[in-house]
C-alpha cells in the first residue's frame, strides 16, 4: 500500500486528507466511504414558487 494525499471539495471548502491505498481510484473510494450523510430532505423551493405564481395569477390575472 502507498500513501496518497486526496484533495477534494465539499460545499465550496477545499480539503485534503491522507489515506493508504492500493492505487488512486482506491484512495478516492476510501475518502468517499468516509462521508456520513446525517439527513436528506427535499427542498420546497419549487413548490413555493409554484404557489406564488398561482397566487399572482389569481390576483392579477396574468403570469409572472
Amino acid at each position: 500500500m502507498k500513501g496518497y494525499e486526496v484533495f477534494f471539495e465539499i460545499g465550496g471548502k477545499k480539503m485534503k486528507t491522507t489515506v493508504f491505498a492500493e492505487n488512486q481510484s482506491h484512495a478516492k473510494q476510501l475518502v468517499q466511504d468516509k462521508i456520513i450523510f446525517h439527513k436528506i430532505v427535499q427542498d420546497t423551493f419549487d413548490e413555493d414558487v409554484k404557489e406564488i405564481k398561482k397566487m399572482w395569477k389569481d390576483i392579477f390575472g396574468t403570469d409572472l
